[in-house]
């Protein structure tokens, strides 16, 4: 909750914004299905500065007891800030644009449907 929370506002404000900011492009007034689908793609790369380091310390976690040599964490905020400390920022965003690849297309479907069909 303590994350999810922070990510799905940032997936749905994002979304409103660039929406909002695309709609209002004259390169793209008359074509709304453009700017719906562009911004459910952003929504997602918004949403996932939030998602992507709490999927790494999620599954940190759930490997650390079958991996020998594996640092072990004492939790979700030790797991956040070992990985920080050890790896720096880029091991936090391991797998951003892996993760960005796969749900960004699904995100930018949805948007663009829910436009649509509303």
């Amino acid at each position: 909750l303590v994350g999810s929370a922070p990510a799905a506002c940032l997936y749905f404000a994002g979304y409103e914004a660039s929406r909002d900011y695309l709609r209002g492009r004259s390169e793209l007034r008359g074509t709304p299905f453009v700017a719906d689908f562009s911004a459910g793609f952003v929504a997602e790369a918004i949403s996932c500065v939030m998602w992507v380091p709490i999927d790494v310390t999620k599954q940190r976690l759930q490997v650390q007891s079958t991996l020998e040599g594996a640092v072990k964490y004492r939790g979700s905020l030790d797991a956040l800030r070992t990985i920080a400390k050890q790896e720096g920022l880029a091991g936090l965003y391991k797998g951003y644009w892996a993760t960005l690849c796969a749900f960004g297309p699904f995100s930018a479907t949805y948007f663009f449907t829910y436009e649509q069909l509303k």
